[in-house]
């Protein structure tokens, strides 16, 4: 559920269905470019967690649910997925290397 959290989050946070949409670039409070730019800090801990040898470290379904939520993102924000593709590839590549070995 933390990952969907912060699936949705860096969703919200860039814009996604709020941000811009509610928040405007005057706001006393929140800045629009603060929210995407901890938006990219976040998917940077996501990218983090899915990386092979952190995999490797934890349950086959977490790191299905990453990978889920790392390619909603991209196909959501598609500014991401310059990111987000090299990272699933990484993991593919050290998969197949292994053997298919989970």
């Amino acid at each position: 559920q933390a990952v969907k959290f912060l699936e949705h989050v860096i969703l919200l946070f860039h814009g996604r269905e709020w941000g811009s949409g509610i928040v405007g670039h005057s706001h006393a409070l929140l800045s629009l470019d603060e929210l995407a730019t901890e938006a990219d800090n976040l998917l940077g801990v996501l990218l983090e967690c899915i990386k092979p040898e952190i995999c490797a470290k934890q349950a086959g379904t977490v790191t299905l649910v990453m990978i889920g939520a790392a390619s909603n993102i991209s196909q959501k924000l598609p500014v991401y997925l310059d990111f987000v593709l090299p990272a699933l590839l990484e993991l593919a590549a050290a998969h197949v290397a292994d053997g298919g070995a989970a």
